[in-house]
């Protein structure tokens, strides 16, 4: 006992060591000291890397969504029926759900073929605000499981899709009146033009 530790007893103080000086006493010798704080290190760097490891993890499922995705999905979620008159192909193509969906998160179309070849997909506004989650999660980056795990969905098909809708509900400035048609965009095969001009 140090002659401090002794003047604080004999005045009534309790003196409590800390864990490491707790550790450095219990020790027989330096070594085993030296032991015992390599292990309180080694407990940390498994705890650490774990921590590194779950950020890691939920940064590499992000989209690189565009900046205005969320007021589109709020568009989308407020309108009564959106019509997309599109290839039988593209529709299936963007709209194959691959893995695990939640359920609030899943979508259904409408499809009625026209006579001039496409399909007619009409969804509600919540199916098309699900729709257009799923095309983000495909054309902006989302984590494939298909090729490698480090593999991000950059899918011409989804970006084409999504682009074609978001152009419509960013023209969009109010919710259309009750009685008027349903939005609609056409994407077909045909090479992209001037139409959004």
């Amino acid at each position: 006992m140090t002659t401090i530790e002794r003047y604080a007893v004999s005045h009534g103080h309790v003196i409590r060591p800390t864990v490491a000086e707790t550790a450095l006493r219990a020790a027989p010798s330096g070594q085993d000291a030296a032991v015992l704080t390599v292990s309180n290190h080694a407990r940390r760097v498994p705890a650490a890397l774990a921590s590194a490891l779950v950020v890691l993890c939920l940064s590499g499922c992000a989209t690189d969504s565009p900046p205005q995705h969320s007021e589109r999905l709020q568009k989308a979620a407020a309108l009564p029926t959106f019509e997309i008159d599109t290839t039988a192909g593209l529709w299936e193509k963007t709209s194959k759900v691959d893995g695990y969906v939640h359920n609030e998160d899943k979508f259904t179309g409408k499809v009625k073929p026209l006579d001039n070849g496409l399909r007619r997909v009409s969804l509600t506004g919540t199916d098309l605000a699900n729709y257009l989650r799923h095309l983000d999660y495909h054309a902006h980056g989302g984590q494939s499981g298909s090729d490698a795990p480090w593999s991000r969905y950059r899918e011409a098909e989804a970006i084409r899709m999504y682009d074609e809708i978001s152009h419509k509900l960013d023209s969009v400035t109010h919710r259309p009146p009750q009685g008027d048609p349903p939005l609609r965009i056409v994407v077909d095969d045909a090479f992209l033009n001037a139409k959004h001009k």
